[in-house]
């Protein structure tokens, strides 16, 4: 049983200055934000300033309902103990730094190497920041795993990688791979992606310390590279979509145990085969 104060993809760009993107109710899509008007300026005074604001934009609502939650349970040992407040979406250093800079930051990799780096170093510090405030106030569910999505996985963090499915396997290895691997390193844990990322998966592979993965269409992928690269090393996939993991036991793909069958029913309103 989990509570998540569930606030979208925005709420490390609003503590800079992001706009919160809130689309029409029947969207049914969480809140997202705009890039910084500025664009690559603005990712470079922010750089240039190195401040960080937990109060700001919906860090707020995030610690506000941290702090509510553990006074409202004060009295009621069994919930705080049965019913875990998850931690909220804080994506990941180069989803980060796509959100704010715009989708220029594509272009940055090749006319300005420099700034991409110092970003990405940033946000991972900026994301481990938080993420070190956050658990001092809500502690995981132990010492050695937390709770995601209403699922336990080993370590404190899903690092969401949402954005490198847009880059080359080489460029996340270069780019991407050394932020997340700080990351595991700092918390434990594992890395999600949505979309297509069978390309670099390799690569998340390799990073020490990774125990977890999560995927949210198997569909887009060649799901062989993908179980190679993952139950294949002793790597578990958690909340994996049941009729995936129908299809690969039915054509007697050996799984080794190492994969998690249907997901939380907050990751997945809808559970039928992609046409």
């Amino acid at each position: 049983l989990s509570v998540r104060p569930n606030y979208g993809t925005g709420i490390i760009p609003s503590m800079y200055g992001a706009s919160v993107l809130m689309l029409p109710r029947e969207a049914d899509t969480l809140p997202g934000a705009q890039s910084l008007p500025d664009r690559a300026d603005g990712v470079k005074a922010l750089l240039a300033d190195r401040a960080v604001n937990f109060r700001r934009g919906l860090a707020g609502r995030v610690f506000d309902f941290a702090e509510r939650w553990m006074e409202l349970t004060q009295a009621f040992p069994k919930v705080r103990k049965y019913v875990h407040l998850t931690a909220p979406d804080l994506q990941g250093p180069f989803p980060l730094a796509e959100l704010m800079w715009g989708s220029e930051v594509y272009l940055a990799f090749y006319d300005d190497e420099d700034t991409i780096i110092e970003a990405l170093d940033f946000f991972a510090w900026v994301i481990a920041a938080f993420l070190e405030k956050y658990l001092a106030l809500i502690p995981p569910f132990d010492s050695g795993h937390s709770v995601e999505w209403g699922l336990l996985h080993k370590g404190h963090i899903i690092i969401r990688d949402d954005a490198a499915m847009n880059i080359s396997g080489e460029m996340y290895r270069e780019f991407v791979k050394p932020r997340d691997s700080a990351l595991i390193g700092m918390f434990g844990g594992g890395i999600h992606f949505c979309g297509r990322g069978d390309h670099y998966i390799a690569h998340i592979a390799d990073i020490e310390g990774l125990s977890t993965f999560n995927m949210s269409q198997p569909e887009c992928n060649d799901m062989e590279v993908i179980y190679r690269n993952t139950a294949d090393r002793g790597i578990v996939i958690i909340g994996l979509p049941e009729w995936e993991v129908r299809r690969a036991v039915s054509s007697g793909r050996d799984l080794s145990g190492r994969v998690h069958c249907g997901a939380s029913i907050a990751a997945w309103a809808d559970m039928k085969v992609p046409r």
